[in-house]
């Protein structure tokens, strides 16, 4: 899931040029840069840690194949599962936090 930050995120759409972006077909198309690095390196204590730190998505680790929960705890009215690939000890950028209320 994505928590959206409070204010009006429109407004890079309203001055897209003043954020180094370029304006084109009604969207504001900014260049990205993509690092793939781990987000914790241990197993983090609470949702708010991960929600945090984790700003992305990720699929299903079922449909992804070769991945296995490893670990699970409850956080207030939160379930967290700790998702990683098979044949892997360390948390690494490819382990997955499943939250679900």
């Amino acid at each position: 899931r994505v928590d959206w930050i409070e204010g009006d995120y429109t407004d890079l759409l309203k001055n897209c040029a003043a954020h180094g972006c370029e304006y084109l077909d009604g969207t504001c198309l900014c260049s990205t840069t993509t690092v793939e690095e781990p987000v914790f390196n241990f197993r983090p204590n609470d949702t708010q840690a991960i929600l945090s730190s984790c700003h992305i998505g990720a699929f299903d680790p079922l449909m992804l194949g070769r991945y296995e929960i490893v670990d699970s705890f409850l956080d207030g009215e939160e379930t967290v599962r700790i998702w990683k690939q098979l044949n892997t000890s360390d948390y690494d950028e490819n382990t997955i936090f499943e939250l679900k209320e």
